[in-house]
């Protein structure tokens, strides 16, 4: 397992504990992004020069290494930057998963019995940390997708314009791009194993899938918690690639607070809902399958906690 200095796991912490942001802030990544895309061109959209694609890769192993990992594959990198430069608005969810995942962690394990406390070291936060950051990397395609399948992918799963979740990919492919660029999209896709009249939901339902595939590609460079987490994060939606089930109590916490994190973060930035409303939309989902959970309840109690003064935050600025 990967081991980092105490230099670095106290950068994690220090990382976790500082979280000032705000609903405010969630709204505001996801309606720059939105504004920002809006008003250039659709060609400068899509493609960035080649500096401009250096320069995102070089933030981008720079955050790689923040965040904990000393070593990774350069197909990691490739895939983050890629995103990056097509749908920056999922890599900035996942940062801000990421911090509200590690100031959640931080304080549950304050106030832990001390033989539990024990174990939320400097590597589970650490594994946190990554977990976090990575979980949507399937979101660039089958972890063997060449450059112009995992462009077409990151470009679908950046589509906004979905009526509804059974909506085929023909329908939203024709909605939202030129008849060239959505046959190309459809064919791509079709080297996927995704046919044209296949829904949404059901391309959607693949980023978990492929996130696990990705991941155990560059296995020897992730720490084995940290794969299982980010890959296991639709586990309520029966999205299981790890066959999830872990008598390690650090697993079974890190992998419940970035399922609810991940939810809680879709509903205020992209869903536009008041910290209320989406701590009411996430125990829906979550209470079928976890309602008499007790780590999960103890998650969501925290993740409401953290959420109730951001909102203050938020009002006060």
């Amino acid at each position: 397992m990967l081991v980092i200095d105490q230099s670095a796991a106290g950068c994690l912490d220090a990382q976790g504990a500082c979280f000032h942001g705000s609903l405010q802030l969630l709204r505001e990544l996801a309606v720059t992004s939105d504004l920002d895309a809006a008003l250039q061109p659709a060609s400068n959209r899509l493609e960035a020069g080649v500096q401009e694609r250096q320069d995102v890769h070089d933030r981008i192993d720079a955050e790689l290494h923040t965040v904990g990992l000393q070593h990774f594959g350069e197909a990691i990198a490739q895939r983050m930057a890629l995103i990056e430069v097509l749908a920056a608005r999922f890599n900035n969810d996942s940062r801000m998963i990421r911090r509200i995942c590690l100031e959640v962690l931080n304080r549950i394990a304050s106030i832990l019995e001390p033989e539990l406390q024990s174990k939320l070291d400097a590597n589970s936060r650490r594994d946190m940390s990554i977990a976090a950051y990575l979980h949507d990397i399937g979101k660039s395609g089958p972890f063997d997708a060449s450059q112009a399948i995992q462009e077409a992918v990151v470009k679908l799963y950046a589509v906004e314009n979905v009526a509804h979740p059974g909506q085929t990919i023909a329908e939203t492919t024709r909605t939202n791009f030129s008849s060239e660029d959505a046959q190309s999209i459809l064919t791509s896709l079709g080297s996927c194993g995704l046919g044209s009249n296949d829904t949404m939901r059901a391309f959607w339902d693949r980023h978990g899938y492929w996130t696990h595939d990705i991941l155990e590609t560059d296995s020897k460079d992730i720490p084995s918690r940290a794969r299982v987490v980010a890959g296991s994060h639709h586990m309520d939606r029966g999205i299981d690639p790890y066959k999830f089930s872990s008598g390690d109590y650090v697993a079974t916490l890190e992998h419940m607070i970035l399922m609810a994190v991940d939810k809680y973060q879709a509903a205020v930035a992209r869903g536009q809902k008041t910290h209320g409303e989406a701590m009411e939309v996430i125990t829906g989902i979550l209470s079928p399958k976890y309602g008499s959970d007790v780590i999960m309840n103890h998650v969501l109690k925290v993740v409401d906690e953290v959420g109730r003064e951001e909102a203050l935050l938020a009002a006060a600025a």
